[in-house]
């Protein structure tokens, strides 16, 4: 995994793992379908775009798994 190294305005370095860095993306649900969502996450203790995060990872795994995709 590479690191990459950056300064901030006040001369700080910061190092960010380049593998990890995140894109964000637009999701467009229902209302009923977000509520669903946030009770989800809530229960699971974690953010409502971190349990779509894993619900996809959990997706493509099965996928995987079932040869559905490479």
């Amino acid at each position: 995994m590479a690191l990459r190294c950056y300064d901030d305005v006040n001369n700080i370095s910061l190092f960010i793992l380049m593998s990890e860095v995140k894109k964000r993306m637009s999701v467009y649900l229902t209302p009923s379908l977000k509520e669903e969502l946030a009770k989800l996450a809530k229960v699971k203790s974690r953010t409502i775009s971190n349990m779509v995060e894993v619900l996809i990872v959990e997706a493509i795994e099965k996928a995987k798994t079932e040869g559905e995709i490479d």
